[in-house]
């Protein structure tokens, strides 16, 4: 298998993985992904009962239990030694060729501010709390937002045994209410709400620009490199004997044979870079219509009921159904940005 082969095969390999480990969940927006869960499950259930003796069983399932379904901080441990890695990466490869190179040290400047605030905002998505709802505080949060009576009504939680306030959702994994509550974040072991969003989003755009300005640091300093030891003017010879200027994978399998963990390093930023933009990108459209991922997930359920609901001849006009208010709490991007970076404090 030719180098451009295992290339593509490790590209589209790792952005899978990566999208998954992302935004893997069974209640994922994304019907692919929430597919493969909720299947994947039932397979993996299937062949364990099957092949699989009962006592291996218990302990496997135990561990999934506690690695997805219980609030621990594997993920949080990963990322940050994913941070470390790449840290180091920088520093001890990309920084040496750049100051070699003479570029801009500002640039380098940025790069190392940017791996700091980032892992502040991080910490400040992980510690702060999201707006957790008690027996003690729920009746100051009963009056922020009203009732839609569509997706949320005046309802008490099971779990909790407190009145619902508007928005509010019972986290499974946390096991308490979160005001304003959009997801559960492995990543950051704790849910995003309506004190940490703002934070939760400040973050997300630190990762996706620092992926970028240490991916283009990157493969600057390897244009750098194959400028420099006359690779970019190089050619071979084909399999006719015919001498012809080499192309770009001919460059990067060469650059690759002498940094292997430089280029596998550079090539996934530029997948994160992507991911992290279209995750930062759907957060970024949530907060200027004043929506959350759990209405959204919602709204696609309650959105099915609605068409096949019956209605009365006096609650149709010109031969339609009466419409429901999907995007209740839109208040206009101004007003819905500032209620997201303050919190229900800017209520």
């Amino acid at each position: 298998m030719d180098f451009l082969s295992l290339m593509i095969i490790y590209v589209i390999t790792f952005a899978i993985s990566s999208l998954v480990f992302l935004t893997g969940s069974k209640h994922s927006n994304i019907k692919v992904i929430r597919w493969l869960f909720i299947y994947g499950e039932k397979v993996s259930s299937f062949l364990w009962s099957s092949v699989i003796p009962t006592s291996l069983q218990h302990c496997l399932t135990g561990f999934t239990d506690r690695f997805l379904y219980t609030r621990n901080p594997v993920f949080q441990v990963i990322y940050f030694v994913l941070w470390i890695i790449i840290f180091l990466q920088f520093s001890l490869e990309t920084n040496v060729l750049l100051r070699k190179f003479n570029i801009h040290p500002v640039a380098v400047t940025l790069t190392y501010a940017g791996f700091f605030v980032n892992l502040l905002l991080f910490l400040c998505s992980s510690w702060i709390n999201p707006g957790m709802i008690t027996k003690l505080n729920y009746k100051k949060f009963l009056g922020i937002y009203p009732y839609d009576n569509w997706m949320f009504k005046n309802k008490i939680c099971d779990t909790c045994e407190i009145v619902k306030p508007a928005r509010s959702k019972h986290c499974a994994i946390c096991n308490h209410c979160v005001h304003r509550f959009d997801h559960h974040c492995s990543w950051i072991n704790n849910c995003v709400g309506a004190q940490n969003v703002g934070y939760f989003l400040a973050f997300l755009l630190s990762i996706t620009v620092q992926c970028a300005l240490v991916a283009t640091l990157s493969t600057l300093s390897m244009y750098m490199v194959a400028e420099t030891t006359g690779l970019l003017r190089a050619s071979y010879l084909d399999a006719n004997k015919v001498r012809r200027p080499v192309n770009i994978f001919i460059i990067v399998q060469h650059l690759f044979l002498q940094r292997p963990f430089f280029i596998f390093i550079a090539s996934a930023l530029w997948i994160l870079v992507i991911l992290t933009g279209a995750f930062l990108s759907y957060h970024t459209y949530l907060a200027c219509t004043n929506q959350t991922t759990n209405e959204r997930y919602k709204l696609s359920e309650l959105g099915s009921i609605y068409k096949k609901q019956t209605f009365k001849d006096s609650e149709v006009t010109d031969g339609k159904k009466p419409r429901y208010n999907y995007n209740f709490y839109n208040r206009g991007i101004y007003r819905n940005l500032r209620e997201v970076f303050q919190g229900y404090q800017s209520q």
